[in-house]
């Protein structure tokens, strides 16, 4: 498979483009202003014998979006899948944000995923299959009491994009689905913690810990895998357990 996946640069990205160019898929890194670490993750995963190539563009702008997806078919020749993850955290509540804050949270988070799938599942639909995987957020469900109310937004704005998108693009052999990771070991977590405290993981997780970028990359490769080839429309919830309590 030909993988374009989005914000690979650290974290959940990061391990996502990692597992995928294990797994024999070739992968399309982008990043944003980080290009020296976009660099280092299609290193690492030549260095496994896979193929790794570097896209950069900011997603917040829907022209260069739409460019990243044409990029990185024409590097890899051809794209069968897409994981949507990047995405700007924010732990400002609704008294403290700003209008520009406001702006490129949704933008990068909520309207970049739509113009990504558009591009993508266009290439897709011309070759009869495809497969795409959205990072979404356990904020979309309960709200995001530690997260700003317009990150929970954009979050809850993907899990309904999956839902929407299988629905377009299953006639067309196109699954789409999505995970929603929980409390994460990510810089996302780090900036959280700090703005807002730490997080007892042993209090709100039945399992009693924080996941690892890995825990979540599994399950994606999964979902892109020929194991889930029936399964379409679906949130995977990757969080420990959390909401059993």
């Amino acid at each position: 498979m030909k993988v374009l996946v989005t914000g690979a640069g650290r974290g959940i990205g990061r391990a996502v483009a990692l597992r995928l160019g294990r797994d024999g898929h070739d992968v399309a890194v982008q990043v944003n202003a980080s290009v020296e670490t976009g660099r280092e993750v299609c290193e690492d995963i030549r260095a496994e014998g896979g193929r790794g190539e570097l896209v950069t563009a900011d997603l917040s702008d829907k022209r260069q979006a739409a460019a990243a997806v044409a990029g990185a078919a024409e590097k890899l020749g051809g794209l069968d899948g897409l994981v949507l993850n990047a995405a700007i955290s924010s732990s400002h509540d609704v008294f403290d944000v700003e209008d520009n804050e406001i702006d490129y949270v949704i933008d990068t988070n909520l309207k970049a995923p739509i113009v990504l799938s558009r591009e993508a599942m266009r290439l897709m639909r011309a070759a009869r299959g495809g497969n795409i995987v959205i990072v979404g957020s356990t904020a979309a469900q309960t709200g995001g009491a530690l997260v700003g109310p317009h990150y929970a937004t954009s979050k809850a704005g993907t899990h309904t994009l999956v839902k929407s998108l299988a629905r377009s693009g299953a006639p067309c052999g196109i699954r789409v689905n999505g995970v929603a990771p929980g409390f994460v070991d990510t810089d996302g977590l780090d900036r959280m913690v700090a703005a807002r405290g730490p997080v007892d993981a042993k209090r709100l997780v039945p399992l009693g810990r924080v996941g690892s970028p890995a825990e979540v990359a599994a399950c994606v490769a999964f979902l892109l895998s020929d194991a889930a080839s029936y399964v379409d429309g679906a949130m995977l919830d990757v969080n420990g357990g959390l909401f059993m309590r």
